[in-house]
């Protein structure tokens, strides 16, 4: 089982102590595409 995290590319605040422990964080340019990239990280 993997954690991944998602978050907007222009946030600069959320989820940095998760990227400066080396988990997963994805960074959202397109908020509208939230689902499309969760169906792309269960598969």
């Amino acid at each position: 089982m993997s954690i991944s995290w998602l978050k907007a590319k222009n946030d600069h605040k959320s989820f940095r102590f998760f990227q400066n422990m080396g988990f997963d964080v994805w960074e959202l340019e397109d908020l509208e595409k939230t689902d499309e990239t969760l169906r792309n990280l269960v598969r």
